[in-house]
């Protein structure tokens, strides 16, 4: 059996099962029962109402949990590939069977999918509104890693992965996604070409006892050397725009704390002082709110914690004055004379020699080097116009169009006359 029909087999058979049970719902409190005999908790512990009709009603809400199902796949192109199936074999042979099963309308949840739609999907499966479910209704999530953050919603409980993720926290944080508020289903179908695959399918049972310990370590955590030093101008200006500008509002008239200026006026009238701000990012950072105060006791008689704190004053202090730097402070002149500059809380750091700016990407926590065309590089652009005869070079014509040819009439040199000969 190949892996594609076996994924198949897995979605059509648990919507089977499901809507056979709809179908039936004394069957499904029957196999509760059975599954109650040998389960430490008692049948009574799930307070199933005596009535039969008010017992279906109870049964329905259960079997709405169970009816959405998720696809993971580690590539967009198994994603679509699913789609494939869904629509010409899971469909179709629910259909052809003589039970006349319903159909199963499958959304894909991929990094290209818009935001949009994602929150359509999310407001679809609400469990407030997610209520017995029809052939129109979203009933299968056809996935990339995209869904293994944010998605959190209860009705999601059946999960199978179309080969293991390729990093251990990604298969925790997707198989997450089920099991949120009742038990979960998780059916792993390992790709046997891969070698990873077919050791993990080997040691099954030790890799999910020990999976916590395989989780890959980040690149980047608090403890990184310069973790705090590209970190905390970002904290701070967010602490200024986020936490005090909302306390300093009514205090002061204009600009906002996001310009120099706005900062002055806050500090002036009181809602901004050093000891505030520092307190908020000591805390930010899981410190105590100051150095005097009492330590948690694992971190304790811990030295690391030392530097790690003498490190943040040291930044905070940086930054701290930058902010308030004269030096760094353009007048009205200055900025008009060049809209790039500002006094914004960027570029004050900015054009501080101490302090860095906030990082917007990764990217920033390296110095960014600027790639332009130097003296000398100018002067080899200049000499191959020349050798050129001045002419610049012209874009390429578009495919399929030749540029016409332009006809040129001259008197053939010795080494023109040799190579026609040649060529004859």
């Amino acid at each position: 059996m190949s892996r594609t029909c076996a994924i198949e087999r897995v979605h059509e058979e648990w919507a089977r099962i499901v809507q056979d049970y709809r179908r039936n719902p004394d069957d499904l409190y029957e196999a509760v029962k059975r599954a109650a005999a040998d389960d430490p908790f008692d049948l009574s512990d799930a307070a199933f109402p005596g009535d039969p009709n008010d017992r279906e009603e109870v049964l329905g809400d259960v079997l709405d949990d169970y009816e959405v199902q998720v696809s993971y796949h580690h590539s967009k192109d198994n994603t679509d590939l699913m789609m494939r199936v869904l629509r010409t074999m899971i469909n179709q042979h629910l259909a052809d069977d003589m039970e006349n099963y319903d159909r199963i309308e499958g959304q894909l949840m991929t990094g290209e999918t818009t935001l949009d739609t994602v929150q359509q999907v999310m407001s679809a499966l609400d469990p407030d509104t997610f209520h017995r479910p029809g052939p129109d209704d979203i009933r299968m999530l056809i996935a990339t890693s995209m869904i293994s953050h944010g998605v959190d919603q209860p009705v999601l409980n059946f999960i199978s992965f179309f080969g293991l993720p390729r990093e251990t926290a990604e298969y925790i944080q997707t198989y997450s996604r089920v099991g949120r508020k009742w038990p979960g289903t998780v059916f792993m179908l390992h790709y046997p070409l891969r070698s990873r695959d077919r050791s993990y399918y080997r040691r099954f049972q030790h890799h999910q006892a020990y999976q916590d310990l395989l989780v890959e370590a980040t690149p980047l955590e608090r403890w990184a050397e310069y973790a705090i030093e590209c970190s905390l101008p970002g904290i701070v200006t967010s602490a200024l725009l986020q936490w005090v500008d909302y306390y300093a509002e009514p205090g002061i008239n204009s600009p906002r704390l996001y310009m120099g200026e706005g900062l002055d006026e806050a500090s002036d009238a009181g809602v901004l002082s050093y000891e505030s701000l520092y307190t908020f990012v000591r805390e930010a950072y899981g410190l105590a709110p100051s150095p005097d105060a009492d330590r948690d006791p694992l971190l304790a008689d811990t030295s690391a914690i030392e530097i790690y704190e003498r490190k943040i004053g040291t930044e905070f202090e940086k930054v701290w004055e930058a902010l308030f730097k004269d030096e760094n402070r353009l007048d009205e002149y200055e900025q008009k004379a060049d809209n790039n500059k500002s006094n914004f809380l960027s570029g004050l750091l900015e054009r501080d020699e101490d302090a860095r700016k906030p990082m917007r990407s990764l990217r920033d926590i390296d110095e960014q080097i600027l790639v332009g065309i130097g003296g000398k590089t100018n002067q080899v652009i200049t000499g191959l116009h020349q050798s050129r005869g001045g002419r610049r070079m012209m874009p390429s014509p578009p495919l399929g169009r030749r540029p016409p040819v332009r006809q040129r009439h001259f008197e053939p040199t010795t080494a023109t006359a040799e190579h026609e000969g040649i060529q004859s």
